[in-house]
């Protein structure tokens, strides 16, 4: 359905194939659509599925430029399965690293 409407307003816009020629409108020389679903989990709900108990769902990667939603998601998992833990601790600094000989 997303994909014809965006035909017709691309046909209402520019003159396209099922179109009649109209000057007054510029012509389409390419046009590309690009749909993606996107699936946000829910854990308390996944929870309440007949899953295994080690098996844990996570959402798609969202629309957003970034990894923020993403980050935050591995972050709220890693305290449900490492409580307590620090979650991506800074790395140490190489001057403190003791190398044996």
């Amino acid at each position: 359905l997303v994909c014809v409407l965006c035909v017709v307003c691309v046909c209402i816009m520019y003159v396209c194939v099922e179109t009649p020629d109209d000057s007054s409108k510029p012509n389409v020389l390419r046009c590309i659509y690009f749909n993606i679903s996107l699936r946000k989990v829910d854990q308390s709900k996944c929870r309440t599925l007949d899953l295994p108990r080690n098996l844990y769902v996570t959402s798609d990667p969202d629309d957003t430029i970034g990894y923020e939603n993403a980050v935050e998601e591995a972050r709220e998992l890693f305290q449900v399965l490492c409580p307590g833990e620090p979650f991506l601790p800074p790395p140490p600094d190489p001057e403190d690293i003791l190398y044996e000989q």
